[in-house]
């Protein structure tokens, strides 16, 4: 799935493309989900300590309820916002 996002991320857009379909551009990636690759969030990265050292082998450094790729929409999404977005820079 790694490679698939970043296939996405490196895709070249040529010519006056409008919309991409993720299903049909990449299924290989509209296919993986759902999966346990974790998102990498800073609320995800970041582990808490425990307050009381008596805590310590109980104590769960990450949250239970970690963000994870559930699934990918069929729909296709517009690339023209991302143009005139870029073009600004």
């Amino acid at each position: 799935m790694v490679d698939q996002l970043l296939a996405l991320c490196n895709y070249p857009i040529a010519g006056k493309v409008d919309t991409l379909s993720l299903k049909k551009t990449f299924p290989a990636l509209y296919k993986a989900a759902p999966t346990k690759l974790i998102i990498p969030l800073q609320s995800s990265l970041t582990a808490s300590l425990p307050f009381d050292s008596s805590k310590t082998l109980s104590h769960k450094p990450f949250a239970d309820n970690l963000p994870v790729f559930q699934g990918a929409s069929s729909f296709p999404f517009s690339l023209s916002h991302l143009v005139s977005a870029s073009l600004m820079l």
